[in-house]
């Protein structure tokens, strides 16, 4: 991460309150580090940067002149808001605004979760569909706002804009065309799934746990509980078992007893929902049979007599044996390697 930026003024500021003792000669320099921290949140972990940046004088005088949160302020929560989210005891948390791993993410985990990879052949399609269109979509608009283009026009009659717009719009369809690439790229994996099929649990040759259990992983996730003495535990196993040409000992299987699974989480999840839709609208009727509803799900289900499934020792085994053959292939072992 990118050293912070210096802001000693800004540091003493957590509240509204702190900014209004602020000497008013003083706020130009508060709003020079407040722009500086904007521009490093946002360099850290990506966002819209130009709206909030032009907005962060407004917003500090807004905060100094009107008497947050005792006055009310609405304020959008969108594009414009990190100087104010920075001013009113959010500052701390700036930088997790935006995780990493979305559609990435998605392709990473997908084997684990399915048990198949996605199709190759699609995800290069949308990948570079996505990274062509974002660029030509988005960098003349960028152009058009030095030329003066404001935001959600209705119309423009300046001639000069159509070109750079017409070229938003061409990027625009090629993202569009990656967006298509991606349901297709889902479509194609779930058809060919067989073709595609997960038989190491590790296919990106992974480093901690997850990956050394099977794809999609068994109820129960380890035969036995993994014995783990270094950050990389399952590394460190496959690093030996290359060294060693053999996979770790067997475990003495056992049989593993389970929960039944319960729809109650889901169930109390919607009545919980609709009671909070209600509090924000007084919607009072609501709040009392969501809450209610909540309640009754929950001590219906709480009082089931339906005790736990056991999985025996032959079961662990097998599908144990399943996946020492699948990490025997993935780390070029013989076959006796798995026994």
């Amino acid at each position: 991460m990118a050293d912070l930026p210096a802001t000693p003024l800004l540091d003493t500021v957590s509240t509204p309150d702190d900014l209004r003792r602020l000497k008013p000669e003083e706020l130009r320099q508060l709003a020079d580090e407040l722009r500086l921290e904007t521009i490093s949140a946002v360099g850290t972990t990506g966002g819209h940067l130009g709206s909030g940046l032009g907005v962060v004088e407004l917003t500090t005088a807004i905060h100094y002149v009107f008497d947050t949160p005792r006055d009310r302020l609405v304020w959008d929560v969108g594009h414009q808001c990190y100087p104010h989210k920075i001013l009113t005891g959010r500052r701390d948390r700036i930088r997790t605004l935006r995780q990493g791993g979305g559609l990435s993410g998605f392709t990473y985990w997908f084997p684990k979760m399915f048990g198949f990879m996605l199709d190759e052949r699609w995800g290069k399609r949308a990948f570079w569909l996505w990274l062509s269109g974002f660029y030509l979509a988005f960098m003349p608009l960028y152009v058009l706002g030095l030329m003066g283009m404001t935001r959600r026009m209705q119309h423009y009659d300046v001639p000069e804009w159509q070109p750079w717009l017409i070229a938003a719009g061409a990027g625009a369809l090629l993202i569009a065309g990656g967006i298509a690439c991606q349901v297709m790229m889902l479509y194609v994996s779930i058809r060919d799934r067989k073709r595609l099929i997960d038989e190491s649990g590790d296919p990106w040759d992974g480093r901690t746990l997850e990956w050394i259990t099977a794809s999609p992983p068994p109820t129960f996730n380890f035969a036995a509980l993994p014995d783990v003495t270094g950050e990389d535990a399952y590394w460190e196993l496959k690093s030996k078992a290359r060294e060693k040409k053999v996979l770790s000992e067997r475990p003495d299987y056992e049989p593993i007893e389970m929960p039944r699974n319960s729809p109650t989480g889901i169930i109390c999840a919607v009545f919980a929902t609709a009671m909070g839709f209600a509090l924000i609208w007084h919607i009072w009727w609501m709040v009392i049979a969501g809450f209610l509803g909540a309640w009754a799900t929950f001590v219906v289900f709480a009082w089931r007599d339906e005790p736990e499934y056991v999985i025996s020792a032959d079961e662990v085994k097998q599908q144990d044996d399943a996946r020492r053959q699948g990490k025997a292939t993935l780390l070029d072992l013989p076959e006796e390697a798995a026994t």
